[in-house]
Formats: C-alpha cells, structure tokens, sequence
C-alpha cells in the first residue's frame, strides 16, 4: 500500500491526485490529514480505518483474482478517506477492446441506469457525499475509472461492466461495432 497524506477539496481533486501519484504498489491510500488527526485524537476511529484499510487490500486481491485474464487491464487500485472520513474505493483499468465495445452496446443501458441513479440521490440526498457507485473516464489514455462507496459496490460494479462487456462482444460478433457516440460514463 502506497500511503499519501494530503488535502483535497472533493473527488475530481482526490482523484487527480491518484492518477498522478507514481508507485509500484498495488493501491494507493489517500488520507486527508484532517482524517489523520481524528485518528490520533479517537482511538476507536483509530481502529476503524485501520481496519478498513486493511481490509482494503485482501478486498483489492479478490478482485484481482476475480478478475482472471481481465486483472492485466488493471492501472490502479486506491481507496480515499476525505476529511469528515468518507471513504471510496476505485479501481482503474485500461480500456481494451471489450470494455469500449460493451460500453457502445451498453450506452443506453448507461444513461438510464444515471438517470435513475440520479433521481434515487435526489430523494436519498442528505449530504452532498451521497457515496453511490460511479464509473467515469480516468485520464485521456482511455482508461476507465470504477468508484463506490463501498467495496462490495465497487466489485458489483466491475464485474456487471465487465460480464456485460463480454456479452455484448459475443452477441454482435467479432470486429462488429454498434455506432454511435461513446459514452464512458455509468
């Protein structure tokens, strides 16, 4: 685990900061120090995160090793702890061939699946951290970026993308593309 203590505003921030960070670590922990110093002053908080934390990373392995052939797309895996002590899970893959195809198919599947997800917050809201899953474009070298709030919303997530991927591909055929517009996001 590649530690990293530093402030951030909010997500985009937070996950800039990821994509920037260089290790040869399997995942990246990003703490906000206001959450580090919690965990100084509150030794039950303490407890928690370095249980989440460590958690994390038996939790990364499983999706690692649930991943099969697929695992080699990954990029990077990091979990965030922001400053009021939300967490997040992401994990980013290159985009190859199947998760591109799969998303065209699934492009309209996506938008309702948003737009549901954003009426569902809406009534839901209670913070401006509503912590549901999200997936959206890491950087511009055509990865893709997984995050939810929880570990288990995370790996859901991958692995409905990535079934949905190979069913796709395997329905229109080989080399067959849907047209259209390319929307990334879920």
């Amino acid at each position: 685990i590649e530690f990293s203590v530093t402030r951030f505003a909010n997500d985009e921030e937070a996950d800039d900061i990821i994509a920037h960070t260089r290790t040869s670590k399997s995942f990246v922990a990003l703490i906000d120090p206001d959450t580090l110093e919690k965990m100084a002053k509150d030794s039950e908080a303490a407890a928690r995160f370095e249980e989440l934390l460590g958690n994390a990373g038996t939790e990364f392995e499983k999706i690692t090793e649930g991943l099969g052939e697929d695992a080699k797309d990954i990029e990077k895996m990091s979990i965030i702890v922001d400053g009021e002590g939300n967490l997040s899970y992401s994990v980013t893959m290159r985009n190859n061939e199947a998760l591109i195809q799969g998303m065209r198919e699934g492009a309209e599947k996506a938008k309702e699946a948003r737009e549901a997800r954003q009426a569902r917050a809406e009534k839901e809201k209670s913070s401006e951290k509503a912590g549901k899953p999200d997936a959206h474009p890491a950087d511009k070298k055509g990865s893709i970026t997984f995050k939810a709030s929880t570990i288990e919303e995370l790996r859901e997530l991958i692995f409905k993308q990535i079934e949905a991927n190979k069913a796709a591909l395997a329905g229109a055929g080989a080399g067959e593309t849907a047209g259209g517009s390319l929307d990334l996001t879920v």
